[in-house]
Parts: structure tokens; C-alpha cells; sequence
């Protein structure tokens, strides 16, 4: 039997392997996350320089060796050797298989591994199939989540509080109007049957004495008057300020030339000499509440 081999043909594949090993290499070399290539028996064969700087171990201490013995055994986890062993050669790959571990020399991290089969060239007698692991670091993007999953709880809780406190607020507000409701009528029964006393012996007095008075008296007799009537708004001011706090504003026109002059003429203390007040023309008519803007 005569064997003809092309040796040139085996060389320029043996060549072209070894080129595609090695600008595989490089590719992986220059990832900026940890990546393994292991072997079909799931033994290290190479790593990059990221995976060696993130958990502080040697090529000497990590090709060869399972992947499973790497780190004290800080990479046997059920879960991935399952994946590893079983997954892996029926679908070739898997993504985003979340690690959470106390790894030796770097503490508690959380990664997100993905993998990949990567079958041999077809011309080669062994087709061997390694399978490229991969591995990004999210420790610091799920303590995020889970601060903010914590700051969300937090500001539920304050929003429940603070909802609750309203509630206990607005029942004691209305509980406060109702009593002041209460408080304002009987106030007003109270202060208004000595104030019609007063009026009425002021018109008496305007009725059967006003003859024997002279302008002074006249005037006192009806500052009086005055004064009784002011008196007499206030104590319905009293009452309308109970009607705001149940949402009831009344509004009337007022005629806010005459309501001014009423106002000085009711405070001696604002007459010349002592106070000048000089008013310019006609104040105009207005829209609102007669107390608050005597107030």
C-alpha cells in the first residue's frame, strides 16, 4: 500500500491553526473582562490578563487545573457545573448565569458569566472543542439596585407614614372647625343680646333725648351707634371665618370708599392733630369679604 501524503498542505494548515490560535489569543488577551478558556474535560487551558488581575491569582496556580479546584474550590457550584457538563454540549452555549460568592482574596462580588463552545477546525485528527468562558463583574451596579430598591422601600414607607399623618391631621382639623362651629355660634348668642341692648338705648336715646343734646353729644351718640354696628360685623366676621375654614367664602360688592371712612372714623386716636390721613378721590366699589377687608 503506497500513502501519499501532501506534506506542504499539513503544513499550511497546521500554520493556519496556529495563526488562528494565536490571533485568538490576542483577542482575548485584550478584553477588558476576566476570560477562561477551558478544555472539553473542563481543565484551564489559558486566561486572560483581566482574569488573573481581578482574582489576584497566578497562570502558574490556574492552567491545568479544573476549573472546580481553582481558588480553594470557589468555583464549585452546582448550578455551574450543571451548566457546564450538561448544557454546554447540548445547546454550545449559556448567558448571563449569576454568581454570587466570597472568593478568596477579593471578597464577596456578583458576576454574570456567559459561554460558548468553540469546536476544533474540522482537518485536525483531535477536533478538539474548548468552551470560552466569560465573566463580568456587576457588583457594583447590583448594590445599586439594591440601594435604590431600599431607598424605594424607604420613601414608601414615608409616603405611607406621611399619608397616614394627613389622615390623622385633617380628622383632627375637622374635628377642630367643628368645634370652633360650635364655639362661634354660641360666642355669637352670647355677645350679640348685650349688644342690641346697646343699640337699642342708643336709638332711645337718639328718640326722646336728642333734642336736649348738643352736636358733641350727638356725635358720641352716634359713635355709639357706629362702634355697636362694627361690633356687631365682627361678631359675624367670627362666624364667616368658621364658614372659610369649612370651605364657604361669601362675597359681596362692598363699597370700599365708604367701609374706609367708617374704619377712621371708628379710632379717635386716628384724628387730627394726632394722625393725618388724606384720602384721593373715590375709592372704586370691589368684590370680597366686607370683614376680612376691614381688617
Amino acid at each position: 500500500m503506497l500513502l501519499l501524503v501532501d506534506i506542504d498542505a499539513l503544513k499550511q494548515t497546521e500554520r493556519a491553526i496556529s495563526e488562528a490560535r494565536a490571533f485568538a489569543e490576542t483577542v482575548i488577551r485584550s478584553v477588558r473582562d476576566p476570560l477562561i478558556v477551558l478544555s472539553a474535560n473542563l481543565h484551564v487551558d489559558s486566561a486572560n490578563e483581566a482574569f488573573y488581575h481581578t482574582f489576584q491569582v497566578s497562570p502558574a496556580e490556574t492552567e491545568g487545573r479544573s476549573i472546580f479546584e481553582l481558588g480553594n474550590g470557589q468555583w464549585k457550584i452546582p448550578k455551574l457545573r450543571e451548566l457546564l457538563e450538561d448544557v454546554i454540549p447540548r445547546s454550545n452555549f449559556f448567558n448571563e448565569f449569576e454568581v454570587t460568592h466570597d472568593f478568596e482574596k477579593i471578597g464577596l462580588r456578583t458576576f454574570l458569566i456567559n459561554a460558548r463552545m468553540l469546536q476544533g477546525a474540522a482537518s485536525t485528527a483531535s477536533r478538539a472543542t474548548m468552551i470560552l468562558l466569560g465573566m463580568q463583574d456587576v457588583t457594583q451596579r447590583k448594590q445599586a439596585e439594591a440601594a435604590l430598591n431600599q431607598a424605594r422601600q424607604e420613601l414608601q414607607q414615608h409616603a405611607q407614614v406621611l399619608e397616614t399623618t394627613v389622615a390623622e391631621r385633617t380628622a383632627a382639623l375637622r374635628e377642630t372647625v367643628h368645634e370652633l362651629e360650635a364655639f362661634s355660634y354660641s360666642m355669637s348668642h352670647d355677645l350679640r343680646a348685650p349688644l342690641r341692648a346697646m343699640n337699642n338705648f342708643a336709638q332711645l336715646l337718639r328718640d326722646s333725648y336728642a333734642a336736649q343734646l348738643d352736636a358733641t353729644g350727638r356725635d358720641y351718640l352716634q359713635r355709639i351707634s357706629a362702634s355697636a354696628a362694627r361690633l356687631d360685623r365682627l361678631i359675624q366676621d367670627v362666624l364667616n371665618y368658621t364658614r372659610i375654614l369649612s370651605g364657604h367664602v361669601p362675597l359681596t360688592r362692598i363699597d370700599l370708599d365708604k367701609l374706609v371712612r367708617e374704619i377712621i372714623q371708628g379710632y379717635p386716636d386716628w384724628e387730627p392733630p394726632r394722625v393725618e390721613i388724606q384720602i384721593e378721590g373715590t375709592l372704586p366699589p370691589v368684590l370680597g369679604h366686607e370683614g376680612f377687608l376691614a381688617q
